[in-house]
């Protein structure tokens, strides 16, 4: 046996211990949080949402511009492209 194969020993040794302290404490922690064990539980929040109170539905429609906005940005597209045609 080399040094490093007794080295991955050891260390797998310790892997195997440090599995079963986190299973006890997983175990620990459903008994204080049995309503852990769901699955689909969401994740954990600062402070649960109220029962009965839907979040607001977010609306991303589209802001139109009036007619006098749409001719001033056109008034000012056209004149952009006229000084860049000119030149300056």
């Amino acid at each position: 046996m080399t040094k490093s194969d007794a080295l991955r020993g050891w260390a797998l040794k310790g892997a195997a211990a440090r599995l079963e302290e986190i299973s006890g404490e997983r175990a620990a922690i459903h008994r204080a949080f049995p309503e852990l064990r769901r699955r689909g539980t969401p994740a954990l929040a600062s402070e649960p949402a109220p029962i009965g109170d839907p979040k607001p539905k977010r609306t991303r429609g589209k802001r139109g511009m009036s007619a006098a906005q749409r001719k001033a940005v056109g008034d000012r597209m056209r004149k952009y492209w006229a000084s860049r045609r000119a030149g300056g």
